[in-house]
């Protein structure tokens, strides 16, 4: 089996790139040129750091350093209390509702 790799890299201003590429040698390459060479082999901006790791590893990185990951587990969590609340409104309402005789009985649809 052929794990593709991706070459990452930090720029002095905080941004990461990364690319993707067929085997580990080539990701290296790159690393090892622009940490030579600088961005675009021009000697004048070079990175912080360098690195290669295998595509199931390798993750998005937001330009503050955390993962995309984090942000759909945040997304998630907010979600889930989006709902928690609404369920706890919807079953207030229902409770005042058969308080005072507002409901009235709705028969299945049967699927």
């Amino acid at each position: 089996m052929n794990e593709k790799y991706t070459s990452n890299v930090e720029w002095p201003d905080g941004q990461k790139t990364s690319d993707q590429h067929g085997t580990r040698e080539q990701a290296e390459a790159v690393c090892s040129f622009i940490w030579e060479k600088g961005f675009g082999g021009d000697r004048k901006i070079f990175p912080q750091r360098v690195w290669v790791e295998p595509v199931d590893r390798a993750h998005d990185i937001l330009s503050d350093g955390r993962p995309v990951s984090i942000i759909w587990a945040d997304s998630l969590e907010h979600a889930i209390e989006i709902f928690r609340s609404a369920h706890k409104t919807t079953a207030k309402v229902h409770h005042v509702a058969s308080k005072l005789g507002l409901l009235t009985a709705v028969p299945r649809v049967q699927e």
